[in-house]
């Protein structure tokens, strides 16, 4: 009886995979290196991570996760873009072969008046990033120069 189910189950299988080409399965969600996301830095002011809402102030942050990539001229709104691996392509006619795919993520800090981290929140998508902070226009940050060493 076994016999009779799993010789038909392959060869469904097999012509699935043929049709398709390709699985798409979800990734692990990390960056391209392999760190954390930034967000996991990120936790209530009784945690043990190494920004805290409500405490941290933008030196902290900076410090934690580098440079921004947009901020607002006040400096109350700061967004960090990263990719991350949302799905892995399983390509098992290829000899089963995996392709990650890399998307855009971006990290909005919002900082309080006295320069305190009051929130924060991910996006998959600059355009509604750009929708929910329509009343504060963002700018691109330029890298910091790096320091000179004295000859």
């Amino acid at each position: 009886m076994r016999r009779k189910i799993t010789i038909p189950m392959l060869l469904i299988a097999t012509g699935v995979c043929i049709l398709i080409g390709c699985i798409p399965i979800p990734g692990n969600f990390k960056q391209p290196d392999g760190r954390p996301r930034p967000e996991a830095s990120i936790g209530k002011l009784n945690s043990d991570k190494p920004l805290k809402v409500g405490a941290s102030s933008q030196a902290e942050v900076a410090r934690v996760l580098g440079m921004p990539a947009l901020s607002s001229a006040d400096g109350t709104l700061l967004v960090y873009s990263y990719q991350v691996n949302d799905i892995t392509t399983f390509w098992p006619i290829c000899f089963f072969l995996t392709e990650p795919s890399y998307h855009e993520r971006h990290l909005l800090l919002r900082f309080g008046p006295e320069g305190r981290l009051q929130s924060f929140k991910t996006y998959k998508d600059m355009s509604q990033l750009r929708q929910d902070t329509s009343w504060t226009p963002l700018d691109r940050v330029a890298p910091a120069a790096p320091l000179r060493q004295k000859s």
